[in-house]
């Protein structure tokens, strides 16, 4: 597989061939049926919350992803392409512009979308109530992750039975807004009334939403099963139910998928792996978009981080071409962005870093890093520890970067912890050094919860992602969102990847596209292009041949 100039897949017709994709028949009756459950290998060892407001890990997303909805929905297979009405009738032509400088959007709901029942409540037709409680919880850092994104939401408010209108601070243009409200993290709607009845905690270890499927049952460190949702509003799905099961191991999952016991897995960060397992009879792999940024952000707020110059000489002893060697050529593409694909919106060169002179965003040189260090008073380099997540693709990137920082005298020790464990240690704003394999919808989202003080993961307004402690470029995150003009949001974007180069607070490494597998009785009911994320789209449509 490979990108073309746009940073979109490139399938060749081979692959397209072997995936064997049909139109499926309509669904529910005789001819929906399916015999068995779906079987995907998740690599992370157990789940953390279900709540869709607060899953973070690639693996809970994957199955907020079937169980819940947004008022759009980003098109199955290819996630690049204009946005389809989804719990929304329609999506909007245009927002309002009101006397004040807000801006207005105004949803017509459909009135076919059922609530699933839940352990303390009924199934119930969804309403306006829910879509507006759905958002004020999206809103609040107290019960979400993605409470920053919403920061301009001034408010929600109910306009009808079926109506809400969503009024923003200052307006948005479409490309802005409408992620905010699609199939991903704060944009999925949950159901209110299930909420209130079972509390915070345990909505999170038993999800009610209003998606194709619905949450079935659990086992700890072993599976999570979901089963067909019979009044899901675009018909009943093709599959009676999904089984995830929790594999962190890699072998252990292509074993299973190869003698028959998984259908899907999401594969191994390893080109040499895709090869060989498109040899294998009854096998397909390949690759998917958009793909995600490898990157490490340093903690400016802790010494000796808190220093410049040995931030610096961390970057230059950063060895890029050793952290895309991890991956192989065609699945790891060497960036210095974070933008998500190259000669995407915000991407910098690397020569425009170098003509800007800040030649440690981009360069290996050991001795420059540790002629840094004995400037900064640590000529003998020094120790620090960082937690580690399980899952290779975040391993093996920590386990590279010591051995380059090791080359310039600084000792990084490594604690690998469940996947679920690491993503709680590492909020806690202690680690000096903390890897993220990160995809968002739009730059905007991607800044903003990187770089954007109101995200800084201890003491920000609206914690998310910003790791780095990092305060230099609100100013230009707020000219972005406030534009409407792509030249402008583009510009925008471009100077705050050279500023967090400037400052020394992140080191992109890598852009890796997603590899997946799975059996030739596996029909996922669209062509596989780009997905969301690191999650495989499975829908109404998705059927096992």
């Amino acid at each position: 597989m490979k990108l073309s100039r746009s940073g979109r897949i490139i399938v060749p017709a081979i692959a397209i061939l072997a995936l064997g994709l049909t139109a499926c028949a309509p669904s529910g009756g005789e001819s929906g049926g399916q015999a068995r459950d779906l079987r995907v290998g998740m690599t992370a060892s157990d789940k953390g919350t279900l709540d869709p407001h607060l899953a973070t890990s690639g693996s809970d997303k994957q199955v907020a992803l079937t169980i819940f909805e947004g008022l759009v929905r980003y098109t199955p297979g290819d996630s690049t392409q204009p946005f389809q009405p989804a719990i929304a009738a329609e999506i909007p032509e245009t927002p309002e512009p009101n006397a004040d400088g807000t801006q207005t959007w105004t949803f017509e709901l459909r009135d076919d979308v059922m609530c699933h029942p839940g352990p303390k409540t009924e199934a119930y037709p969804l309403t306006a109530d829910d879509v507006v409680f759905s958002i004020d919880n999206s809103r609040s850092s107290e019960t979400s992750a993605y409470a920053a994104d919403f920061a301009n939401v001034q408010s929600v408010e109910k306009t009808g039975e079926h109506e809400i209108a969503i009024t923003l601070t200052t307006p948005r243009s479409p490309a802005l807004f409408l992620p905010l409200v699609a199939n991903y993290a704060g944009g999925y709607v949950i159901c209110q009334q299930a909420y209130e009845a079972q509390g915070a905690e345990d909505f999170g270890a038993h999800p009610v939403g209003t998606g194709p499927f619905m949450y079935d049952s659990y086992t700890p460190a072993d599976s999570l099963h979901v089963v067909a949702n019979p009044d899901y509003w675009r018909g009943e799905p093709q599959l009676p139910g999904v089984e995830f099961r929790y594999m962190p191991d890699d072998n252990s999952r292509e074993s299973a998928l190869t003698t028959g016991e998984l259908d899907l897995m999401l594969g191994i960060f390893d080109a040499a792996w895709i090869d060989r397992m498109n040899q294998q009879e009854g096998i397909t792999a390949l690759t998917t978009g958009v793909g995600q940024i490898g990157l490490f952000l340093i903690n400016t707020s802790l010494e000796p981080f808190d220093d410049i110059r040995v931030r610096q000489a961390i970057m230059y002893s950063f060895n890029r071409d050793a952290h895309v060697a991890v991956g192989g050529e065609g699945l790891y593409l060497p960036t210095w962005s974070i933008t998500p694909s190259q000669n995407g919106p915000g991407w910098v060169d690397k020569d425009e870093y170098l003509d800007a002179g800040y030649d440690w965003a981009v360069e290996h040189d050991i001795d420059k890093a540790k002629k840094l260090l004995a400037e900064a008073g640590y000529p003998d380099g020094f120790s620090f520890s960082v937690v580690a997540s399980e899952e290779d693709v975040h391993r093996d990137q920590y386990q590279v970067m010591q051995a380059g920082l090791a080359t310039v005298g600084i000792d990084m020790q490594i604690e690998v912890v469940a996947h679920a464990t690491w993503g709680q240690i590492i909020r806690e704003g202690g680690q000096g050094i903390v890897d993220q394999i990160i995809a968002r919808p739009t730059e905007n989202t991607l800044v903003t919860q990187l770089f954007a003080s109101q995200s800084i993961v201890q003491g920000g307004t609206a914690p998310s992602l910003n790791f780095a402690f990092y305060t230099g470029v609100d100013d230009l995150i707020a000219e972005a969102q406030e534009s409407t003009d792509p030249e402008v949001q583009n510009e925008a974007w471009r100077q705050i990847n050279l500023a967090a180069a400037r400052d020394a607070v992140v080191i992109p490494s890598e852009h890796i596209l997603t590899p997946w597998a799975y059996s030739d009785s596996f029909d996922p009911g669209f062509e596989p292009v780009n997905n969301i994320e690191s999650s495989w789209v499975i829908n109404e449509l998705t059927a096992l041949k």
